[in-house]
């Protein structure tokens, strides 16, 4: 007979591995069907779809499948791609993480994405191309600790114009919620992430004129809430009067965020009328950790205030903790600003360049390796100010050119940090194992992280 004391740890243990992983697709707009069986049969055995024919390789990782599992001609059951092989076989789950139903044959599946918006998937609202029998796989406000689950909800081309706001969801350390565009071949067939410069052919959040708050991504006003950002673009075309960006999170609420490889832009002297807008806004009361990496913020800034930011760590009533890393900040009012009392911002490896005023009151202890065009990354004895960084394109792309001698080289290697360790840039290129990073978002390509680094890990 196992002992009690053994019984129960392997009981937890067990309910530990039991954790459900989520996959759900968006694509701003689009309800229609992004693929159809008209001669193209789908076989479906345990966890694996396979077609017949090769479909389009916008095609992947959360993305579902309508079928007709008992052959009567209407469509009766889900899978949602898990994993992609190739162009014809594909992991897949049904709606709460288990095998789907077996089909062989079938020619009446087609293929949707789950949303129609990053807004809709909070809110639990469906993509109304879906059979209507079938649009019963999610809710709103979803208590993720609960079920024990962990969401992905994977971002696909096109320009989503919604405020998401996920103040009602509650999750937990590993229970968490994770936002990202995909680009791996197991992921999708052709890339929908940016590469480290803003384009139209990847997924974006754009933000024309709103009230104060109007934030793309509104985070922790709620439940404790763990979320992760990754791989997104955010643009505030045109600013609301007060208090708005791209991402904020905090707000009353305790938890993990982790933000990274994201493009930040804002309007830029646009019709903006008031002021405290933002990329990143970390906030609140409550007890938070925040990883902001790889991020690049431009264009924060407005003809009436000197309050806009890239990155803002506002203070708090409680300890918050916030880590900033190999970022680039461009043309805002402050580029990075420690607002004061309850919050510890560790900035290492940074670029700001061209803001009003590059770094503020960023000198918690480990601070070093920043680098800044006046006089403000000064802040531990390897930081380096009043620098001139050698962009492709100032004010548009923010690669470091080779020949740069401002940040190229200058930064720290940061895979082994113990707070937060990564070890690739914007693009996924290789930073060096062996040699001094680059200060800022983009690591200069070299031999290395063309072979390891974006081109063959997204094979474009």
């Amino acid at each position: 007979m196992i002992p009690r004391t053994i019984s129960t740890i392997l009981l937890a243990v067990s309910l530990l591995q039991a954790q459900t992983v989520i996959y759900r697709s968006i694509q701003p707009g689009n309800s229609s069907a992004i693929a159809i069986g008209t001669g193209n049969n789908l076989t479906i055995s345990g966890s694996t779809a396979t077609f017949a024919s090769a479909i389009p390789d916008t095609i992947g990782i959360g993305c579902v499948i309508q079928y007709d599992a008992n052959g009567d001609g209407i469509v009766d059951n889900l899978a949602f791609i898990h994993d992609r092989t190739s162009s014809t076989v594909f992991t897949i789950k049904d709606s709460l993480g288990a095998n789907s139903n077996a089909v062989t044959n079938d020619q009446d599946w087609s293929i949707f994405h789950a949303y129609t918006s990053l807004n809709n998937c909070q809110a639990g609202t469906e993509n109304t191309g879906i059979a209507a029998a079938l649009r019963n796989f999610s809710t709103g406000d979803r208590n993720l600790s609960t079920a024990n689950e962990q969401w992905n909800i994977i971002c696909y081309r096109g320009a989503d114009t919604q405020v998401s706001d996920w103040a009602g969801w509650t999750t937990g350390a590993s229970q968490y919620i994770k936002v990202y565009t995909p680009y791996l071949p197991n992921e999708v067939g052709k890339r929908q992430r940016h590469q480290g410069i803003w384009t139209i052919s990847a997924y974006r959040m754009e933000l024309s004129s709103g009230g104060s708050g109007t934030y793309g991504i509104l985070l922790g006003t709620g439940s404790p809430l763990h979320f992760r950002v990754d791989g997104l673009q955010f643009w505030n075309k045109a600013g609301a009067s007060s208090a708005s960006g791209g991402i904020t999170c905090g707000v009353n609420s305790p938890g993990q965020w982790y933000i990274s490889n994201c493009i930040f832009r804002g309007a830029s002297g646009g019709t903006t009328n008031g002021d405290w807008h933002a990329g990143i806004r970390t906030t609140g009361p409550s007890t938070m950790v925040a990883r902001i990496w790889n991020n690049i913020v431009y264009d924060y800034i407005t003809p009436t205030s000197d309050n806009d930011r890239g990155i803002f760590c506002q203070a708090g009533v409680s300890a918050n903790t916030i880590y900033v890393y190999n970022n680039t900040v461009y043309n805002c009012a402050r580029g990075i600003w420690d607002d004061g009392a309850n919050v510890t911002v560790v900035a290492k490896n940074n670029i700001c360049k061209s803001n009003t005023t590059d770094f503020q009151n960023v000198s918690a202890s480990g601070t070093d390796y920043n680098a800044s065009g006046d006089a403000t990354a000064s802040t531990g004895s390897h930081s380096r100010i009043n620098q001139t960084f050698i962009f492709v394109s100032a004010g548009a792309d923010f690669h470091l050119q080779i020949t740069d001698q401002g940040a190229k080289g200058f930064g720290v290697n940061l895979s082994g940090d113990a707070n937060l360790a990564f070890g690739s840039d914007i693009d996924i290129g290789q930073r060096s194992p062996w040699q001094n990073w680059d200060i800022g978002a983009d690591q200069v390509s070299t031999i290395l992280s063309l072979m390891i680094g974006r081109r063959l890990i997204s094979g474009q």
